[in-house]
């Protein structure tokens, strides 16, 4: 005997459903921490060069990827890397030397 269509949407709505909670290819925010770190340690760094000394690490991201969270974390330039690091070091977090050149070199400042 043939099914009607009524009991063929019972079934399928009858079927328990799954809800992702995050998607499959969204990088995980370990992973976006490091990029973030990473960029504020090197500030001149492109998101080339940053995907690329990732991998070093055995982090593989594109660098697509890495723009994608520096844009979404308003760290998209050197400018804003640079502020961004000068905004810590008026918290009371300690720059390296190499932070504290780069961002007067980028931002024309004196520290």
């Amino acid at each position: 005997m043939g099914h009607s269509s009524l009991d063929c949407i019972a079934a399928v709505n009858a079927v328990p459903r799954t809800v992702r909670k995050v998607h499959p290819q969204k990088t995980p925010s370990e992973v976006a921490a490091t990029v973030i770190e990473f960029s504020l340690c090197n500030p001149i760094w492109g998101c080339c060069k940053l995907a690329q000394k990732l991998k070093q690490r055995n982090i593989l991201i594109s660098s697509p990827t890495v723009q994608k969270i520096l844009i979404k974390q308003q760290m998209g330039s050197q400018r804003e890397r640079a502020a961004r690091i000068l905004e810590r070091a008026q918290a009371g977090q300690a720059l390296t030397s190499f932070q504290m050149l780069q961002v007067e070199r980028i931002l024309c400042i004196k520290i």
